[in-house]
């Protein structure tokens, strides 16, 4: 986690870069469920490090963010939905837990959703991101408001999830 630290410096040192992707890592750490350091894993709870690399990132011009893998939880969307800046376009959180270790945390993912409205995204990617009926329901409100978010998607993936199933 502490190589996050120094990406984060050197993206706010001035570091022009319009492309970020880190898939497969843990910038916010990752638990063992098992507490025996090895999988199953729960999202990381090490947010000094996710909170400095969402503001390198805010105060950037990446245009393009990928933190598909990367064992994000519910806690880290609340954090990146207070940090998501109007320069990004397409942003991918593909196979990260957003809804908790047991499909049931819906408040980050929510304050997230609410915090597409300023944001003009043109791609978001929410694969297998454990989303439930009512996320979706919160995602189609969102969808449905007339905001930069909603006048520039032109993709959106929510495969891999349970959006039709029982809650």
């Amino acid at each position: 986690v502490k190589g996050v630290t120094s990406l984060a410096k050197a993206m706010s040192a001035g570091a022009v870069l319009a492309s970020l992707t880190m898939s497969g890592n843990f910038p916010a750490g990752r638990i063992s469920k098992d507490n025996d350091g090895q999988a199953p894993w729960l999202p990381g709870k090490d947010f000094d490090e996710w909170t400095k690399l969402c503001d390198a990132v805010q105060g950037s011009q990446i245009t393009e963010w990928n933190i598909s893998e990367c064992y994000l939880g519910p806690d880290a969307m609340t954090i990146l939905s207070t940090r998501l800046s109007a320069v990004i376009n397409s942003l991918t959180l593909f196979d990260n837990p957003l809804t908790g270790g047991n499909w049931d945390e819906f408040d980050g993912v929510h304050a997230l959703f609410d915090a597409l409205d300023k944001v003009p995204l043109v791609k978001l990617n929410l694969a297998k991101c454990r989303l439930q009926p009512p996320n979706c329901v919160k995602l189609a409100e969102v969808l449905s408001r007339a905001t930069p978010f909603t006048a520039a998607i032109n993709s959106l993936t929510v495969s891999q999830n349970n959006i039709g199933g029982p809650c």
